[in-house]
């Protein structure tokens, strides 16, 4: 039995403090179950907007994303090897859309 997790996550600053958010995730199984290969996916989507900032904490750097519905969500920004990292997880930075 094999079992498998992918999640896409996608965050767009916009120039005016706005963000969007969307993360996917997609859930995988396969297997051989009597004689019979098996497999299975599900998945789930979520997203939210609200307004973002950056701050700098004795020298580390934060994202702070303020969402719309009162929850907040903090993230460790690093920079190595000119790799975007926040909470340690790498991201490609590109051009905006969908910002006003």
């Amino acid at each position: 039995m094999g079992f498998a997790t992918e999640t896409k996550t996608e965050i767009t600053l916009c120039s005016d403090g706005q963000f969007a958010y969307q993360e996917e995730t997609q859930n995988f199984a396969s297997g051989n179950v009597g004689g019979d290969d098996l497999s299975a996916m599900s998945g789930d989507s979520s997203d939210a907007q609200g307004r973002w900032q950056i701050y700098s904490l004795d020298g580390t750097y934060i994202l702070e994303l303020a969402r719309s519905d009162g929850r907040t969500q903090v993230m460790l920004i690093a920079v190595e090897s000119g790799a975007l990292y926040l909470d340690g997880e790498a991201f490609d930075v590109g051009d905006a859309t969908g910002c006003p």
